[in-house]
């Protein structure tokens, strides 16, 4: 593996100006095992939410009331893929075990986005708005979907896949033969749904190249970038221009390039021994600088891979996305609050809070195979959610147009592309 020993003088005196900011949550990477462990094992606390439907009417859930019944906590949000995906199953067993079992599905969102929500997509549990998220805390969930199990004792039993929930799994619990009281690795995994914020720190770490000040503080960048086999599946980690950080395992070339230029990955040109070779990347830096972070990641592969990238123009045929009607009654103007936005997608479903349709276009481009392009003139960001035939890909084009009336049409237009050769070809000429 290279190293990266400098940028460039000019860029690493411009990061010198910023003071180091390290980016931390209420339940952090480092503890929320050790929350897992704690709880298993003990009777359940007290839990006080702002709102409960579909269930009781007091907004404090005690141990004694759900005595003689087991208690399946259900963590979730609106924009949760994978969530959505597993309601159809939930509700049915909801339903099959609704003398013994009570389903909660909890959510860190305000009522007003859940409603809206939930009159497309049913939920027929219990659904509890914990927006302080203290029981999110309590329990150190960070991931979602993540389900918690409890016994009719009270007892929390163990945090597992919500896909491990059965006929057979709850007749195990309900009977008292529930297996060994453990935290399922596979629950405990960070938010894959989430990959704006949050997200798993990469392990196994390449060598870091830095720059300190003078009187041996914390580094102001960080930059690790190294080349990994393909093992084939996508990626995992985090990514977020505002908040000054990549952190990401299996990314492709052509994926970090993208990512660094904001040109989409079909106007990435070259070879493909070059540009679908897998990568490590770890850059950090102060936050507020998304320009700064793109000319760090994009030099440092430039260097790291001894490739050459340069801008040109290409007439490319591309299906251009635009918004006749406007802003769509399902597609809705940000109730959220704060910065970070997320999105995510599992079989046909795409969940998306906080997010612009300008972000949206990579996404639909990796399911499709065809460049994307936003003509819509909408540059706010929006909640919402799609829906379509998994096994038919191009069905996300009608999808659009009934579900968010963005209208997809096949155009020849002059695009800014991306061309990438081998340094050594590129001297050669």
């Amino acid at each position: 593996m290279k190293t990266l020993c400098q940028i460039s003088k000019g860029l690493i005196l411009a990061l010198l100006l910023y003071t180091w900011t390290p980016l931390n949550g209420q339940v952090t990477f480092k503890n929320y095992r050790s929350l897992q462990k704690e709880a298993v094992g003990k009777d359940m606390p007290d839990l006080v939410f702002e709102t409960v439907l579909n269930g009781m009417k007091n907004k404090k859930l005690t141990a004694k009331m759900m005595q003689g019944k087991v208690v399946i906590l259900e963590f979730w949000t609106t924009w949760c893929a994978p969530c959505i995906k597993q309601f159809p199953k939930i509700n049915a067993l909801a339903k099959e075990y609704q003398e013994d079992v009570v389903f909660i599905s909890i959510t860190p969102e305000k009522l007003e986005i859940v409603n809206p929500f939930l009159k497309r997509k049913s939920l027929e549990t219990w659904i509890a708005m914990d927006t302080d998220e203290s029981v999110i805390d309590y329990f150190g969930v960070i991931a979602y979907p993540t389900t918690i199990v409890i016994d009719k004792k009270g007892k929390v039993v163990e945090y597992i896949n919500p896909m491990k929930l059965s006929n057979e799994y709850l007749n195990s619990i309900i009977s008292g033969n529930h297996p060994d009281q453990t935290v399922s690795k596979e629950a405990s995994k960070p938010k894959v749904s989430a990959p704006q914020i949050g997200g798993p720190q990469i392990s196994g770490a390449s060598s870091t190249n830095q720059e300190e000040d003078k009187n041996g503080s914390k580094p102001v960048y960080q930059v690790n970038i190294k080349e990994i086999p393909d093992l084939g599946g996508s990626y995992g980690g985090s990514f977020g221009k505002q908040q000054g950080r990549v952190n990401a395992r299996g990314w492709s070339v052509r994926e970090a390039l993208a990512f660094a230029t904001n040109i989409p990955e079909k106007g990435i040109l070259g070879p493909d021994s070059i540009l679908n070779k897998k990568l490590e990347l770890q850059v950090s830096l102060p936050s507020g600088n998304p320009e700064m972070l793109e000319l760090i990641l994009l030099e440092g592969l430039k260097k790291e891979l001894n490739i050459v990238a340069k801008n040109a123009k290409q007439n490319m045929e591309v299906y251009e996305i635009t918004a006749p009607e406007g802003v769509s009654k399902d597609l809705f103007p940000t109730r959220a609050s704060g910065k970070s936005g997320h999105i995510s997608t599992d079989d046909g479903i795409l969940g998306a809070s906080n997010w612009s349709l300008d972000k949206l276009m990579p996404h639909i481009e990796k399911m499709i195979d065809y460049m994307v392009v936003n003509n819509t003139g909408l540059t706010d960001n929006y909640d919402y959610n799609l829906y379509w035939e998994y096994e038919k890909p191009m069905s996300i084009i009608d999808a659009l147009s009934d579900q968010l009336g963005l209208v997809a049409s096949k155009k020849n237009i002059e695009m800014s592309v991306l061309v990438v050769e081998s340094k050594d070809n590129d001297l050669k000429k």
